[in-house]
């Protein structure tokens, strides 16, 4: 069977019926493909670098501040300058890893949320051209 009507694109020889006949069908409306499309443009995608951040920073803070115990339990003089830097980078440290830790939680959160909003998008489509189907049956 051909289709004659070159503003239309069929993948198979069914019938599907919409509550919206002037939509350009592809098994899915036009609108709903591209609202999933921009959802999933805006999923960032996996990385591990905040993790990284993260433990170097807690690594960097907690040997500056090891180090500042025998910094102070020692008798010899030390420079003026050597503790306030150790305390500096230890704060620094401490600061920027909460920072990428909450940063990493954060993003992990807003994937998870929307890829939830994809499949219920997905779902639903799915429903309203099979609905006494399940979504999981073979």
């Amino acid at each position: 069977m051909s289709n004659k009507n070159s503003g239309t694109f069929q993948t198979s020889d069914r019938k599907v019926q919409t509550c919206i006949p002037s939509a350009i069908e592809m098994s899915v409306r036009e609108v709903d493909w591209k609202r999933i499309y921009r959802k999933i443009k805006t999923i960032p995608r996996h990385t591990s670098i905040y993790q990284i951040i993260t433990s170097v920073s807690w690594g960097v803070a907690v040997s500056a501040g090891t180090t500042l115990i025998p910094l102070y339990q020692s008798t010899t003089g030390t420079e003026s300058w050597v503790k306030p830097t150790f305390w500096v980078i230890a704060l620094a440290s401490l600061i920027i890893g909460y920072i990428s830790q909450k940063y990493e939680k954060d993003r992990n959160s807003f994937i998870a949320a929307t890829s939830e909003e994809i499949e219920k998008d997905m779902q639903e489509i799915y429903y309203t051209f099979f609905p006494n189907q399940g979504l999981d049956e073979d």
